[in-house]
């Protein structure tokens, strides 16, 4: 039995059928119990699957890889040394066997005879023995189609030997390495899990802290309703927010989410949206700077363009530090693109290629200040990808900001 928990700390395994031991129940609980499993069985089985499923053991996957493999390729090199040798022996026997029939036909030749006399004798044993040759100047010897056809033989032997093993070493290598990428895989992924549990145990642990500290100090003080509810409604909207994001990714995984794509004015439907983003989140003016044409026209779904413009400018303000942010509008050939530019952090080479995968965020989510679960862009990506728009990233480098768009079809 072998572990494929997620999570890594524990497996369960199928757990034996217990006979009670009241009296009173053993008759609708007996027939069952006759069929479980014995006991040792189920010792074994349990002991097995917590040895696979044990943290350490897969810690030390590409260990026992590399020596199965080394063990692999010895057995392999093994196996082709012992036929190669075996062709030689082989090729070396068929070889004194002719010794021995050249010698029995000469045997049978007249001894001391002329020439002719000696070619005449042969002419009469050729057909018992068609790897022989008869030569008037070499006399009696071996043919050379005979003596070819041994050496095709041991050539064949070798050839198989040299095919089979690289075919067996390359499909040996490849299955290694799968093996070991799905590892990598698997311990990125659960570093990604574990990144997540933090941050939404963060996210959801501090407004809740905010919100009980307002509830008590408005108990006290019933004088600061008014100052204490606008903090707890920035609250309430950052749990909303989290809980959207959650529950739109459970539904684009279920696949149970379809986009409702309408023609629609692009430049109305943005500024209302910013609007909200900005009452939301007390900005200045002129942090967030619009650049939108009078109007642009796409093809998009209304539900959707909430959470693309809400993650893409949190995003933003995020990591863009005190810069003003740009969202820009603007037509691209037959595509309408929202750009979303900050001044922050920026991104590395080997970052962008993760920026819109579910659950990641750059550095280990236990030392992260920033607040952030990891979905933001991921439903950015997955939202535009179901309306058919494509998301892009692009970023000079660490400490020069970062550009995100989405682009929609225009007709």
């Amino acid at each position: 039995m072998w572990c494929i928990s997620p999570k890594g700390s524990r497996c369960t395994g199928p757990s034996p059928r217990v006979r009670s031991a009241d009296p009173a129940s053993a008759g609708d609980q007996a027939q069952p119990a006759k069929m479980a499993v014995p006991a040792n069985k189920i010792r074994g089985g349990r002991r097995m699957t917590l040895l696979f499923c044990h943290r350490k053991m897969r810690s030390r996957l590409p260990l026992w890889t590399g020596l199965f493999a080394a063990l692999f390729l010895a057995q392999l090199g093994w196996w082709g040394f012992v036929i190669w040798r075996a062709a030689d022996e082989l090729r070396d026997a068929q070889y004194a066997e002719l010794q021995n029939t050249l010698l029995a036909a000469e045997s049978r030749l007249p001894e001391g005879g002329s020439l002719d006399s000696r070619e005449a004798a042969w002419q009469r044993l050729a057909a018992e023995y068609p790897q022989l040759a008869f030569n008037r100047e070499a006399g009696l010897q071996i043919s050379a189609d005979a003596l070819r056809a041994i050496e095709s033989r041991r050539a064949g032997t070798r050839v198989m030997v040299l095919s089979e093993s690289s075919l067996f070493a390359v499909l040996a290598l490849l299955g290694f390495g799968l093996l070991i990428r799905t590892w990598k895989r698997e311990r990125y992924l659960l570093l990604q899990q574990s990144n997540f549990l933090h941050a939404v145990t963060h996210e959801l642990r501090s407004p809740l802290q905010s919100l009980r500290l307002a509830v008590e100090t408005m108990r006290r003080r019933p004088e600061r309703l008014e100052r204490y509810s606008e903090h707890m409604l920035a609250d309430l909207d950052r749990l909303g927010a989290l809980v959207d994001n959650l529950l739109t990714t459970g539904r684009l995984e279920a696949e149970a989410f379809r986009a409702k794509i309408e023609l629609g004015d692009l430049v109305t439907a943005l500024h209302a949206e910013l609007d909200r983003i900005e009452r939301a989140h007390q900005l200045q003016a002129g942090r967030v700077q619009r650049e939108f044409p009078n109007t642009l026209t796409a093809r998009f779904d209304p539900s959707t363009l909430e959470p693309i413009v809400r993650n893409l400018v949190e995003n933003a303000l995020k990591y863009g530090g005190d810069a003003p942010i740009r969202v820009q509008l603007e037509q691209d050939g037959s595509e309408a693109v929202l750009a979303v530019e900050d001044q922050g952090r920026g991104l590395e080479a080997s970052e962008i290629p993760h920026v819109f995968e579910r659950f990641w965020r750059a550095g280990d989510e236990q030392v992260r200040t920033a607040p952030g679960t990891g979905l933001g862009l991921f439903l950015v990506q997955e939202l535009a990808r179901a309306q058919g728009a494509r998301t892009r990233v692009s970023s000079p480098g660490r400490g020069h900001g970062a550009r995100f768009e989405v682009r929609w079809g225009m007709s």
